[in-house]
């Protein structure tokens, strides 16, 4: 067993019993003053200096009351006993150093006092004894050897107690400390959780529902012309959906993962500059081409260019056009036509969807309970546009429709 296991194991023992080691420490200062007593006083000093120290045992719980029922028990010693033992002042000092260890303020003032009564005591006594023309027959007698000890006792007690306080204060700090981080990596993993939830539900809310679309228009299709062949154009959408959404959550899932040779390769983001030198307008173009696919006749606008964007601001105008026009495709009803304008002025960046449907189903309110044919997209829009620094808008247009409106700075000082 190494020391830090044996300390251990003595504090926990210790913490267990605490009158028993109490009682120990007692003992540990009696044991070398009983011989001394019984050499100057006989019998009748050993029982002395035993009941004089009885009151240590309460030293760390009442060490103002111990310290101060060692002060009047050693008195009666010193004066009644013959030989002048050594005792009565020994234990008066490690009674005061207990009190200086575990107390301050009044408590302390009130020990000392009584300590010096005492050592003047029994100062006097000697000196009365000896008729105050021989030196002391006790060093326990001189003043200018008990002042010092006196004072020592005071010192070694409040340094003690000093140590004691600044240990507790640093494992109080460290428990502290442990807690935040801890809180903190709850908070991260919390945080981390809600942003791969509102990429799942960008990547699948959208493919799903543009593959459910394209599935409804070929079914209505064969319904009307079961000899017809399959329309082509359609199938290819259908997978080229499914592969984008299946690729996208690939990515995400790779961020969770913790593969040894670094994971499978990570594919740029969509609407975030790619290695070939593509940028979110052609994201853009190929989100627009798939809601059209779908049967949503859909106009997209772009004023100036997309270069000075950061690759948050890429990735969030691109889940902000896919939410908003997933949200068409959810509820705008059938014959509606969408509008997309994308427009960078200075550091401002501008995304407009809005369409002339029927609006059914979303909520502008993200603290709204959800309810059937209602979903969380406009809030998770609106954090996205807030965690960027900008702000969304999302209600019904004049005339009937829906429109959503983020602006957000081009190259925010934080990305998500």
């Amino acid at each position: 067993m190494d020391h830090g296991s044996r300390a251990e194991r003595l504090r926990s023992l210790a913490g267990a019993h605490p009158r028993l080691v109490d009682a120990g420490w007692a003992l540990l200062w009696l044991l070398p003053l009983c011989p001394e007593a019984y050499l100057q006083s006989g019998v009748a000093g050993s029982w002395a200096a035993l009941v004089t120290a009885v009151p240590l045992v309460w030293a760390r719980r009442a060490p103002l009351a111990a310290a101060l029922a060692v002060c009047a028990l050693a008195v009666p010693s010193w004066l009644l006993l013959d030989g002048r033992p050594a005792y009565p002042g020994v234990l008066v000092l490690v009674a005061l150093l207990g009190l200086a260890s575990q107390r301050r303020g009044a408590a302390l003032r009130a020990g000392v006092t009584a300590a010096v009564v005492v050592l003047l005591v029994l100062a006097a006594a000697d000196r009365v004894a000896r008729g105050g023309g021989t030196p002391p027959t006790t060093v326990w007698a001189a003043p200018a050897v008990t002042g010092p000890l006196l004072a020592a006792a005071v010192f070694a007690g409040v340094a003690a107690r000093g140590r004691r306080e600044r240990l507790a204060h640093a494992e109080e700090r460290a428990r502290r400390l442990e807690a935040e981080r801890d809180h903190r990596a709850q908070i991260a993993v919390v945080a981390e959780r809600a942003r791969i939830a509102r990429e799942l539900h960008d990547v699948v809310a959208h493919a799903l529902t543009v593959v459910v679309r394209l599935g409804d228009g070929m079914a209505s299709r064969a319904a009307r012309a079961p000899q017809a062949p399959a329309d082509p154009a359609a199938l290819d959408a259908v997978t080229t959906t499914a592969r984008q959404a299946l690729a996208e959550m690939r990515h995400l899932l790779g961020v969770l993962g913790d593969d040894a040779d670094g994971g499978a390769a990570v594919t740029p983001l969509p609407g975030t500059p790619s290695a070939g030198g593509a940028t979110g307008h052609d994201a853009l173009d190929a989100l627009v081409s798939g809601v059209r696919a779908a049967g949503v006749p859909v106009r997209l606008t772009r004023h100036g260019s997309d270069g000075g964007w950061s690759p948050a601001v890429h990735l969030a105008v691109h889940r902000i056009a896919t939410e908003a026009l997933t949200n068409v495709l959810d509820h705008a009803g059938l014959g509606a036509r969408v509008e997309v304008l994308v427009r960078t002025e200075g550091d401002r960046v501008e995304v407009v969807v809005q369409d002339d449907g029927v609006g059914l189903g979303v909520t502008t309110d993200p603290e709204a309970p959800a309810a059937p044919g209602r979903g969380s997209g406009v809030a998770g829009m609106r954090e996205r546009a807030a965690s960027l620094g900008g702000r969304l808008d999302a209600g019904p247009r004049e005339g009937g429709g829906w429109r959503v409106r983020a602006v957000l700075p081009s190259r925010p000082v934080t990305a998500p």
